[in-house]
């Protein structure tokens, strides 16, 4: 790509005017992420005792999660080239941690606690 190109790029644009550090909110929304990411490490050992899964299931989950994250990588890219990026991202984060809470608050609202089984 010719350097005329890349300076017209929507993403060739630095994060803010005269810095080439990224913003402090897109740092906190990368780690927010991250965290979710790293939590099915934590689920994996309650879907094993919740679900009775053996570790060739737990294993077939983690392949499908990590094959998922690597696959919608690219379209989310040009999503996010399409529309605002900023958009996109945010999008992203509330639909994760949307998708994060909905057990949990579905189990809340059928009233439903540890002690009831």
């Amino acid at each position: 790509m010719s350097s005329a190109a890349h300076a017209s790029h929507p993403a060739a644009e630095p994060f803010c005017a005269g810095s080439s550090a990224p913003p402090l909110g897109a740092s906190l929304v990368h780690a927010l992420h991250d965290g979710h990411t790293d939590a099915i490490y934590i689920l994996l050992p309650i879907w094993r005792a919740e679900f009775t899964l053996g570790f060739g299931a737990l294993h077939a989950l983690r392949a499908l999660y990590t094959g998922k994250m690597a696959a919608l990588q690219i379209p989310a890219g040009r999503l996010a080239e399409r529309l605002r990026g900023r958009l996109v991202l945010v999008a992203g984060t509330l639909l994760q941690c949307w998708a994060t809470l909905l057990p949990v608050c579905r189990e809340a609202s059928l009233g439903r606690t540890r002690g009831d089984e």
